[in-house]
């Protein structure tokens, strides 16, 4: 049994689906997609191949019972490419536990070195193979803003104590995030002014993090011809507009990917040395909407070849499919458990689960981060593929 750990739907399920459908039509055998915190309670006890998103030193214990039960553990970053961070700071899972993980960009094969991670599959990451089915720009009259104040609105329990609590920071880190918030805050409203103005002219979309509050996006648009949007396969989103503006969101850069250009609103020194911020172009915060306007009608499209190289490096900006090689790596490690260890996995998944959705039917995070749009795709694209979806727990997908 192959096992996707999912933690913001709208960014990662669609990629994961997509793994998902290569791997069962290819011979896989089943497929188990569900929240990433409810799968952590469980990867000792339940026997089989888990593709991870994490190599924290927490891990190392239900890794090791995981490996001494006959199973397997695999890892991508979704973020590697616009983290932060540095990538130094994800390591602490003991290189032999894991069988393989996957890289990026050059720069993430040389790092998993540097920690002793040697088997490295250099398959690019699914969620940034994004110029097939690239559409142009047509009428250059919508804008999309992909959100990143998830901090400064917050939906449900999360705040800036939760993000503090949940991650280990050291002192310094912890007051560079606080700085950070605190530079945000300062740039928010200037940007939603920007946006306010901007809807004069263009069909303007807001579309919220994951993790912001929705109810409370709205209310500072409501006297604004403004769409408010949450959710959905992100990939489609960029493709229905003609520019996309952020404030420092990886959506500007999956935006560049497909050629169309991102612009950065109120980046700062700092923020333009980012990878976001390199790929963008930049809209400042004093600008006056006439020439907004104007700088937007003369950049209409950009060089995603030389954006694509110059990130991943020139061998791995030429995969056009990553999943594909993903898929089949993983149809390496392919184990199917006996009838009575599938009774076994099942029943520890589903009290797992049925704790997991108890527990969260009180944190507001999680509900935030499952988005609606992303099961229908779920859905959509078994169905098409002839593959049986069964949902147990609620948000545990058990996939052919």
């Amino acid at each position: 049994m192959l096992i996707l750990p999912i933690e913001n739907w709208a960014r990662e399920a669609f990629v994961r689906t997509d793994l998902m459908k290569i791997y069962i039509c290819n011979g896989g055998g089943q497929v188990l997609i569900a929240p990433k915190n409810s799968i952590n309670k469980f990867i000792h006890r339940v026997k089989g191949n888990y593709l991870h998103k994490s190599l924290q030193p927490g891990f190392n214990e239900s890794i090791k019972k995981l490996k001494e039960n006959g199973g397997s553990y695999f890892y991508i970053d979704e973020e590697s490419i616009v983290r932060d961070t540095p990538l130094g700071r994800r390591y602490g899972l003991k290189p032999e536990l894991v069988d393989f993980v996957i890289s990026c960009s050059e720069e993430e094969t040389i790092s998993f070195k540097k920690n002793g991670f040697l088997n490295i599959l250099e398959s690019g990451n699914p969620r940034f193979n994004l110029k097939k089915g690239l559409k142009k720009i047509s009428n250059r009259n919508s804008i999309l803003f992909s959100s990143t104040f998830s901090l400064i609105r917050p939906g449900g329990r999360h705040n800036l104590e939760s993000v503090l609590s949940e991650w280990k920071f050291s002192e310094n880190e912890k007051n560079d995030l606080i700085d950070f918030i605190n530079r945000h805050k300062k740039r928010e409203p200037k940007v939603i002014n920007i946006l306010k103005k901007l809807s004069k002219f263009y069909k303007v979309t807001y579309r919220v993090h994951p993790l912001e509050n929705f109810k409370e996006a709205k209310k500072v648009f409501e006297d604004f011809p403004i769409e408010i949007e949450k959710g959905g396969d992100i990939r489609e989103s960029i493709q229905k507009h003609d520019y996309i503006l952020h404030s420092g969101c990886s959506v500007g850069f999956e935006a560049a990917l497909m050629g169309k250009p991102s612009f950065f609103v109120g980046a700062n020194s700092d923020d333009k040395k980012s990878i976001v911020g390199r790929a963008s172009l930049h809209i400042g915060l004093n600008d006056e909407i006439t020439k907004i306007v104007e700088f937007l009608k003369n950049h209409t499209e950009i060089n995603n070849d030389i954006l694509s190289e110059s990130t991943f490096g020139k061998k791995i900006s030429k995969i056009i499919d990553s999943n594909k090689i993903i898929a089949n790596k993983l149809l390496e490690f392919k184990y199917e458990s006996s009838s009575s260890e599938k009774i076994k996995n099942r029943y520890r998944v589903l009290i797992s689960g049925l704790v997991f959705n108890l527990i969260s039917n009180f944190d507001g995070k999680e509900k935030e981060r499952f988005d609606q749009s992303s099961e229908s795709y779920l859905r959509q694209v078994a169905n098409a593929n002839n593959i049986k979806i069964l949902e147990f727990p609620r948000r545990h997908f058990w996939c052919g």
